[in-house]
């Protein structure tokens, strides 16, 4: 049971849940012995599911991609699973939706993830990229911001606003998520400032790029750093040099379609190395990538590409969609296997 960050529980969204699940019950004939639910505390199905007498499993967001994608392919073994998406809510109360597990169909460990910044305004920050352009101008540059468009334009109290938010930490909370990112960077290039639903900057990103510009094999990467080096901790994808440089081809001029290129080949490129670095760390060599992120053609390609070229063995969905329409796959599966007295054998 699935549902968006902003889709909180009301009296009335309540209301329509029961009505939704009696009619589905009478339809299907079936009377559900378990229940799988998000782990967000505050989401209107969890505080549904929590109040069902049958037994209720709160499963992971982006644990559910992993073994969603798992279903599809017929594995069981444990993979990597890189699981990039808009918001999940993590097992440390943050916002996930960059990251790097370590799991099967039973369990996982999170052993990478992109560095966290701050959402000003919290949901808002979904329906308008320009608050995560803005965050994570402040996260990359400090107080000395960029002279660009995209600050120019902004009214002066609105972004003295928003960054009085992010300093002071008013309502803005912290997330990991690659679809974030995406819109920042859409915002940075003055692609898209506000949006009618959500990844519609990072596809309007993605459209800059010509079809037969689909070969990656000539376009450079921006620097991403992977901070590794406490032991036993998960390692942090570090986008700041990447944002001073997409910065700094704006401030040159060049051509948005080519930042976008760019950007795209980081992105890649940051989700190899970051699937080697576990690799030789735990000597697994299969890798699962999950979350609407990889709805992204030109993003998937590239990456399936370049994790070929390391000898991965890479799985995709077929079946299912990469996004949360995918989701209650992956939870089911979860929930099912969470009270077997055999544990998670096949």
């Amino acid at each position: 049971m699935s549902e968006h960050i902003g889709d909180l529980a009301d009296p009335l969204a309540f209301a329509a849940l029961c009505r939704a699940r009696h009619h589905l019950q009478t339809l299907q004939r079936v009377e559900p012995q378990q229940i799988a639910y998000d782990l967000h505390p505050d989401y209107t199905s969890s505080r549904y599911a929590r109040n069902q007498p049958q037994h209720g499993v709160a499963v992971q967001h982006h644990h559910a991609h992993l073994a969603s994608c798992m279903v599809d392919n017929g594995l069981s073994e444990p993979c990597i699973g890189v699981i990039f998406d808009g918001n999940g809510y993590g097992d440390d109360g943050h916002m996930w939706g960059g990251e790097f597990l370590l799991g099967d169909l039973c369990g996982f460990k999170r052993l990478g993830y992109l560095d966290y910044v701050a959402m000003p305004g919290g949901d808002a920050a979904t329906r308008e990229p320009y608050r995560m352009a803005i965050s994570y101008l402040r996260h990359s540059f400090g107080v000395d911001l960029p002279d660009i468009e995209l600050l120019r334009q902004l009214p002066a109290e609105m972004l003295t606003l928003i960054l009085q938010m992010i300093d002071k930490k008013l309502n803005t909370p912290l997330t990991s998520s690659c679809g974030r990112l995406f819109d920042a960077v859409a915002a940075l290039l003055m692609v898209r400032q506000q949006v009618s639903y959500e990844g519609q900057a990072a596809v309007e990103l993605e459209q800059l790029i010509e079809p037969h510009q689909l070969d990656c094999t000539d376009v450079e990467p921006y620097p991403i750093e992977l901070d590794a080096d406490a032991v036993g901790s998960p390692f942090i994808c570090d986008v700041r040099p990447m944002v001073r440089a997409i910065v700094a081809d704006i401030e040159m001029g060049v051509l948005t379609a080519t930042i976008s290129r760019r950007f795209h080949a980081s992105v890649a490129n940051m989700i190899v190395a970051g699937a080697c670095h576990i690799r030789n760390r735990h000597h697994v060599n299969s890798v699962a990538l999950s979350g609407g992120v990889f709805q992204n053609r030109y993003l998937t390609e590239m990456t399936l590409g370049l994790l070929h070229r390391e000898e991965f063995e890479v799985y995709s969905h077929h079946r299912v969609p990469p996004n949360d329409g995918g989701l209650a796959l992956g939870q089911a599966v979860i929930a099912s296997l969470s009270n077997r007295p055999d544990g998670c054998t096949d």
